[in-house]
């Protein structure tokens, strides 16, 4: 019997062993998943609102240039020499150019220009600006602007030569049947553009696409026909900003005739009359017109500006912490404040008999604008109806008697967005309104009302990236 049992053989349990395997591996897979979403998700952050503090309040703008201009057309074929600087301004009267060949005016210029020692500083100055404009140009491959680049710095090198040659153009302008001279004055310039004789309503959207913008630059010298450009005149030193203003700073500058605007590039803050308006496209357009300062632009249709306007005081809060919210919107009467049954509506609810019954809905204010309030309740929508009630306390204040009548009934029928943020005092997502006054300078911050019904405090805690969250989600 014992041989018999010396020759059983044992074998280990595989299946075991495979069991224990997977189920090591799946818990491996398991943590690899929670760590990876772990490490990937976006975290819930909190923000802490500061005290009020004086904010500084300057937006920088992309503005486009209208002016009084006109476009002058030649009466008969000519020749056309300028005997005046782009850009200056000249009275009633004056020769503007001569008609006579170029070949003498170039002659009197090299003479004159060859007897000259330097170049004036502004002329040097002009010149080394549009050099840089014009490698910025080629640099950037836009090949399309090199034409214009090039008469643009013929224009510039003729204003040289003007400046230290007009003793010998004055002998040529003396010649009456070969000078052309202004109607009226004005500023004189030698280019057109896309936007010639545009007025502040004509100005879109599309307008601000430089990419469709061009201008030409018309040559000393050339011979043309009847009909063909001349000059431009720009009859004085007003022009025109217009842009597309965001929805903050047309509700904050929507009552204002008049702002201050810091014009970038002469470094010059001035007043200029102000009004808003909707372009044809539909874009909210705003336009500032300015009595001064229009001869510093008038080769230029864009300009770069900000708005300076007085330093603001308010909390300033993350833009990404800002969310709209739709609220039920109902009279301040319907609502009643009940020691007893707390801040709610009675609302009217059809029985099985089909009589009416008025139910109490406690409800969340969260905003009050005029004499409506903002609310929000489980069960409300706006397809319900409201009973109007009045709350009586006794003599003595200790007890209270809530009349119901349901002759006054009202549909609430609206809700509207409010503007606020999710304050996280309690430990769980309360939504609070706010009111945007500005932004900061870098477009990260709005500044906020401190004195909002239902809004915030400084030191308050709130949800910095509100797109994380819901409505009373427990945080912490």
């Amino acid at each position: 019997m014992a041989d018999k049992n010396n020759k059983v053989i044992h074998y280990k349990n595989r299946w075991h062993g495979s069991v224990i395997g997977f189920l090591f591996l799946f818990i491996f897979i398991y943590l690899a998943v929670q760590l990876y979403f772990f490490f990937t998700k976006e975290k819930i952050s909190i923000f802490e609102v500061q005290e009020k503090a004086l904010y500084s309040i300057a937006t920088d703008y992309k503005g486009f240039i209208t002016r009084d201009e006109q476009i002058v057309t030649l009466k008969n074929d000519a020749y056309v020499n300028y005997s005046v600087r782009e850009g200056l301004k000249t009275a009633l009267g004056s020769t503007i150019y001569t008609t006579q060949d170029i070949s003498a005016i170039t002659d009197a210029l090299l003479k004159e220009y060859s007897s000259a020692q330097i170049l004036s500083t502004s002329s040097i100055s002009t010149l080394k600006t549009k050099l840089e404009k014009a490698a910025r140009h080629d640099l950037d491959s836009n090949f399309s602007l090199a034409y214009q680049d090039k008469n643009d710095l013929e224009v510039s090198v003729l204003d040289a030569y003007l400046m230290v040659a007009s003793d010998a153009l004055d002998s040529f302008s003396s010649e009456d049947a070969y000078c052309v001279k202004s109607d009226q004055s004005g500023y004189v310039l030698f280019r057109t553009d896309t936007y010639d004789g545009y007025t502040p309503e004509d100005v879109t959207r599309s307008c601000f696409d430089e990419e469709s913008y061009s201008m030409k630059v018309y040559a000393n010298g050339e011979q043309r026909k009847k009909g063909d450009f001349a000059y431009k005149l720009v009859s004085d030193d007003s022009f025109c900003i217009t842009f597309p203003i965001s929805d903050t700073d047309a509700v904050r500058y929507r009552n204002k005739k008049y702002l201050s605007i810091k014009l970038t590039s002469i470094g010059v803050t001035v007043n200029g009359s102000f009004y808003l308006h909707t372009a044809s496209d539909g874009t909210s357009m705003a336009t500032v017109s300015l009595n001064k300062y229009g001869s510093s632009y008038l080769t230029e249709r864009y300009l770069d500006f900000k708005i300076a306007e007085d330093d603001i005081k308010g909390y300033k809060i993350p833009k990404s912490a800002v969310l709209s919210k739709d609220f039920l919107v109902v009279p301040e009467q319907y609502v009643i404040n009940s020691e007893e049954k707390g801040v709610g509506v009675y609302k009217e609810v059809i029985q099985s008999d089909g009589s009416a019954k008025a139910v109490f809905t406690k409800v969340s204010i969260y905003a009050k604008q005029g004499n409506s309030y903002y609310i929000s309740a489980s069960g409300l929508t706006t397809e319900d109806y409201l009973i109007g009630a009045s709350v009586e306390k006794s003599e003595d204040g200790t007890s209270e008697t809530i009349t119901t009548d349901p002759t006054n009934r009202h549909l609430i029928a609206v809700s509207a967005p409010l503007t606020g943020v999710y304050s996280v005092n309690r430990g769980y997502c309360i939504f609070r309104q706010i009111d945007i006054l500005s932004e900061t300078s870098d477009h990260n911050y709005y500044i906020i009302n401190t004195g909002t019904y239902y809004g915030l405090s400084a030191y308050d805690r709130i949800i910095l990236n509100a797109g994380l969250v819901t409505e009373n989600q427990i945080i912490y």
